[in-house]
C-alpha cells in the first residue's frame, strides 16, 4: 500500500492541492507472467516502465475533489460541493487508490488532515445601475445559503438565494462606486473576480408622458419616454401595485394592458430591471363615480338598491343607509347591489360608499310608505313544504323578477302576481310559525 501524506488543511475555495507522497509505481515481468509491486524489493526481474498515474478517487467529506493533474507524488484536485456542501466546516480529505486501496493519512495533526469550503463571489451581473435604485442585479459565486447569507454595502432588497447565486433589487443611492461583500454564518466571502457596483445617473431610464390619465374600462396605456430597451422580459409598469400586461417594448414606448381598477389616484411605475426605476412622476386615475339606479323603497327594508358607476372594490366595498349597514349582494367595478335595512317611518336617507382608496359622493334613498307592499291575507295559513299560498294586499307591483316572498329563511317560489294579489310555492323548511316578508 502506498504511503499518502495531506499536506495541511486547505483554506482555498473550490481548488485543494493535495500533495500525495508514494513509493514509485513499477510493472514487473517475469517470463509470461505480469504482476504489479510496490517496492524496489520485490523478488522477480523487473522491468522498469514509465510511471502511469494510477486510477485516483479523492473526497472532502462526502464530496468528490475531482483530480485535474497527478504525479508520482502529488496531485491537485478541484472540490465539487455539489450545490449542498456547507461552510466552513472542516471535511477529513481521504485518498482512494484504483486496485490498492485507501490512503493512509499520516499527518500528525488533525486539522492538518481537513479542508474547509469557505464561500466566495465570482461577480456580480450587471455590474452598474440607476441611482433610482431598482437594478436587479445576480451576485454568482459558490457557498450561499438561504437564511444565513448577508450582502454587505450595497443595500438591497433580496429577492431570493440559492447556493451558487443571490438575486436582489437595489435601493436608491448617490452615484458613486460600491465595493459589496457577502457573509455567510458570519464567514467573509472571498471575492475571486469583481466584487463592485456603480450607481449612475446615466443609467436611468426616463419617462416624458402616459396616455390616457383617466381609465373606467380594460384599457391599453401607453408610456413613451427614453431607455426602455427592446427586451419585453426586462420590463415592468405597475399602476399602484397593479402590474399591466405587457404588450410591446421599445427604447422609447411601452405598452401595457390594465383592468379596471378601484377608484383612486395610482402612482405610474416602469422598472427597467437590467438598468432601474425610470424617473418622471405621473399618476393614472380611476375616478369615483355613482348614481342610484332604486331611488326609493320600502320603510319596512329589504329593497334591493342597485348603484352603477365606477371603481367599485370587488372584495372592499361598503354602503351603508343613513349609517346602517346595507349588507352588499353583489358588486363589479361598474355596479353594487345591497339589501337596504328597514326604517323607522318614512323619509329621505343619506347612501354613503366607502372602497379604500377612494370617497364617493353621497347618494339620497326615499323610504317611502307609497312604495312599502301591505299584506292583508296569507290563505291558507298552515301546511307541509310545497303547499300553493295566496297572499293578498297591495302595492306588490307586476314584475315578478323583482319580487320576493319568504316564510321564515326559506322562499316560496312565486306562481303569478298582480299589485294586490300573488301566488306561490312554499319551499323546504322545518315545522313552527314563521312571518312571511314581501320587501320591495
Amino acid at each position: 500500500m502506498p504511503l499518502i501524506v495531506c499536506s495541511h488543511l486547505l483554506e482555498h475555495i473550490t481548488t485543494a492541492v493535495v500533495m500525495l507522497m508514494m513509493h514509485r509505481h513499477y510493472i514487473c515481468k517475469e517470463s509470461s507472467v505480469s504482476f504489479r509491486s510496490v517496492t524496489r524489493t520485490a523478488r522477480c526481474t523487473c522491468m522498469l516502465e514509465e510511471w502511469k498515474p494510477p486510477l485516483l478517487l479523492v473526497l472532502v467529506g462526502k464530496y468528490p475533489c475531482v483530480v485535474s493533474s497527478a504525479t508520482e507524488n502529488s496531485l491537485t484536485c478541484k472540490v465539487d460541493p455539489q450545490d449542498s456542501m456547507d461552510i466552513g466546516v472542516a471535511e477529513m480529505v481521504s485518498l482512494t487508490v484504483n486496485n490498492l486501496g485507501n490512503g493512509i493519512n499520516t499527518l500528525g495533526n488533525e486539522m492538518d488532515r481537513r479542508f474547509a469550503l469557505l464561500p466566495h463571489i465570482d461577480y456580480i451581473s450587471p455590474n452598474n445601475g440607476s441611482v433610482t435604485g431598482s437594478t436587479r442585479v445576480t451576485v454568482h459565486g459558490s457557498g450561499f445559503i438561504t437564511g444565513s447569507t448577508v450582502v454587505l454595502w450595497l443595500n438591497c432588497n433580496i429577492v431570493s438565494i440559492n447556493y451558487t447565486d443571490i438575486v436582489c433589487d437595489t435601493l436608491p443611492n448617490d452615484s458613486q462606486n460600491v465595493d459589496f461583500g457577502v457573509t455567510v454564518k458570519g464567514i467573509a466571502a472571498q471575492c475571486i473576480g469583481s466584487c463592485s457596483f456603480t450607481f449612475s445617473s446615466e443609467r436611468t431610464p426616463q419617462v416624458s408622458s402616459v396616455y390616457p390619465t383617466e381609465v373606467r374600462n380594460a384599457t391599453m396605456v401607453t408610456i413613451n419616454g427614453l431607455g426602455f430597451g427592446e427586451d419585453i422580459n426586462d420590463v415592468i409598469i405597475y399602476v399602484g401595485h397593479i402590474e399591466l400586461e405587457l404588450i410591446d417594448v421599445n427604447d422609447t414606448d411601452v405598452k401595457g394592458n390594465i383592468d379596471p381598477i378601484p377608484a383612486g389616484s395610482y402612482p405610474v411605475s416602469v422598472i427597467v430591471r437590467s438598468k432601474g426605476l425610470a424617473q418622471g412622476f405621473f399618476t393614472l386615475n380611476s375616478p369615483a363615480e355613482a348614481t342610484l339606479m332604486t331611488p326609493s323603497g320600502s320603510v319596512v327594508g329589504g329593497t334591493l338598491l342597485l348603484i352603477q358607476g365606477n371603481g367599485f372594490h370587488p372584495t372592499n366595498t361598503r354602503v351603508q343607509v343613513d349609517g346602517a349597514p346595507c349588507p352588499v349582494t353583489a358588486v363589479t367595478p361598474h355596479s353594487i347591489q345591497c339589501i337596504t335595512p328597514p326604517s323607522t317611518t318614512a323619509k329621505t336617507a343619506t347612501i354613503n360608499i366607502n372602497i379604500p382608496s377612494a370617497s364617493y359622493p353621497s347618494l339620497t334613498f326615499s323610504y317611502s310608505e307609497t312604495d312599502t307592499p301591505t299584506v292583508t291575507s296569507v290563505l291558507p295559513t298552515t301546511g307541509p313544504s310545497g303547499t300553493n299560498i295566496t297572499v293578498s294586499g297591495s302595492g306588490f307591483g307586476l314584475d315578478t323578477s323583482k319580487m320576493t316572498v319568504t316564510i321564515g329563511n326559506a322562499t316560496c317560489t312565486i306562481i303569478a302576481a298582480s299589485d294586490i294579489q300573488l301566488s306561490c310555492t312554499v319551499g323546504d323548511h322545518w315545522g313552527g310559525t314563521f312571518p312571511l316578508s314581501i320587501p320591495k
